[in-house]
């Protein structure tokens, strides 16, 4: 298992802290907020990342916050 720490920017100009944990040959990646999960991604081909699981109900700006950075996580 790999976990990675993630720091993103919210609108309010605040940080927010989350870990993302995911299996070395796996297709998706959660995103864990002191060690809940609040949302599982997985990579798309065109280059973006699509929602699988929610069960944080993070709002669309906060997907699209944590999507950008995913960005330095993928392996191809």
């Amino acid at each position: 298992m790999e976990k990675y720490d993630l720091q993103v920017l919210l609108s309010d100009g605040s940080f927010a802290d989350f870990e993302v944990q995911t299996e070395r040959e796996a297709k998706t990646y959660d995103i864990l907020k002191k060690g809940e999960l609040i949302a599982s991604f997985k990579p798309t081909k065109d280059g973006g990342w699509e929602l699988e699981t929610n069960p944080g109900n993070i709002d669309q700006d906060l997907e699209h916050r944590i999507t950008q950075q995913l960005n330095g996580y993928r392996v191809s």
